[in-house]
């Protein structure tokens, strides 16, 4: 093809344009649509200084080889995957004000499973949690979060999950019950106490263990996975509660007592605690007294 572009034959537009990258031929600048032949030499001397250059390049790359190897010996896989695994912070504030200066900085994501009732919650916890994930979404930080059964009987709730999902935001409902954490950036998580006092206290722990944060997200992730939405949960009979569970809230509601409960229902005292005991874990709350409380509101809603 060098040969015909150099004997001033045609050729074709395709296939000259090789020749034309090599450096081998150029476009006549006096007749339109034909070629002219180069000095071979002056392409083949230009291949050479480039191919010279990347090979000078290569060596010096290869030159450092025993050098980074050499280097292993300061590793230290700890400053990499490891750091301080966690702290404690024993008070409401403290952990509010950790979680507030932690997910001020998230740039990604914001996981938040909240398993209790919302009545369990301080309001002003509430509100300043609340506030927070909007905020989140108004920086374009995707947050995620994942609420107990209860949560779709609570009109506080409800109003919060239409803003948040208004802004952005994804929910979504589980009906078992779940551990509370907050997962920021695959960096930091924050959990209830379950060493000093054994859960359920106003203590908290900030972990920041690599390890530990993203298996932390990895369970969040399989609690999500097992979860429904919140359209869905919406429309749950009692947020999952048996017939047997209701009809003996039913008896409670009533006033009798428990032994009478107990009685009316054709279960024993120890079977009556027990299902007392499930329908508070599946609801998020703590004592038999919230559990009512719950029962009325959601009893009310279905009159309504």
């Amino acid at each position: 093809m060098y040969k015909a572009v150099a004997d001033g034959a045609e050729v074709a537009d395709g296939d000259i344009q090789r020749l034309a990258g090599l450096g081998l031929v150029v476009e006549s600048p006096y007749i339109s649509g034909q070629w002219v032949a180069l000095d071979p030499r002056d392409a083949l001397q230009r291949l050479l200084e480039a191919q010279q250059d990347a090979l000078a390049k290569t060596v010096g790359q290869l030159a450092l080889l025993p050098a980074l190897e050499g280097l292993r010996v300061h590793f230290d896989p700890q400053r990499m995957y490891g750091g301080h695994a966690s702290e404690f912070l024993p008070t409401v504030a403290q952990m509010d004000n950790r979680l507030g200066e932690t997910s001020s900085r998230a740039r990604v994501e914001v996981l938040s499973a909240q398993p209790y009732a919302p009545s369990r919650r301080d309001s002003g916890s509430r509100k300043l949690g609340s506030d927070r994930s909007i905020a989140l979404l108004g920086r374009g930080v995707h947050v995620r979060l994942l609420y107990g059964g209860a949560a779709v009987a609570d009109d506080a709730t409800k109003e919060y999950v239409a803003a948040f999902t208004h802004a952005g935001g994804d929910v979504r409902v589980h009906r078992a019950a779940f551990p509370r954490v907050v997962i920021v950036d695959d960096r930091d998580a924050f959990v209830d106490d379950h060493v000093t006092r054994k859960g359920g206290s106003v203590s908290g722990w900030h972990i920041s263990d690599r390890c530990a944060v993203s298996w932390a997200r990895v369970t969040f992730d399989h609690l999500w996975a097992a979860s429904c939405t919140w359209e869905r949960a919406l429309g749950w009979t009692a947020s999952g509660l048996s017939e047997r569970q209701l009809e003996l809230l039913r008896f409670m509601d009533a006033g009798h007592d428990q032994p009478t409960v107990a009685k009316k229902a054709g279960v024993s005292l120890r079977l009556l605690a027990k299902e007392l005991a499930a329908a508070r874990g599946q609801l998020g709350l703590a004592t038999t007294n919230q559990l009512m409380g719950w029962y009325g509101r959601w009893a009310a809603s279905n009159e309504a």
